[in-house]
């Protein structure tokens, strides 16, 4: 199939160096880099996020939502303000 390409001055040249280096044509090495670039996996397919969800029964040391409080809460040097 003939197709057209605009491709930048400079990817160009470094394809028709490239596909030389090699003694291929030019069409041949954007064939073989196309065929690289549809057999890799996908990247974004590789992770998903799942978040961790942990339920817990104890009541709050502190209420999150009075930021001078919860500041208190995480300077203290006992046990209750680490995490």
């Amino acid at each position: 199939m003939k197709t057209t390409l605009n491709l930048k001055d400079e990817i160009l040249k470094n394809a028709k160096q490239r596909a030389a280096e090699k003694g291929i044509t030019l069409t041949r090495f954007v064939e073989q880099a196309l065929q690289a670039q549809l057999l890799e996996p996908s990247k974004t397919s590789e992770y998903a996020y799942k978040p961790v969800i942990v339920r817990g029964t104890a009541t709050p040391n502190v209420d999150v939502a009075d930021r001078s409080a919860l500041y208190d809460f995480m300077e203290t040097d006992d046990d209750r303000g680490r995490y």
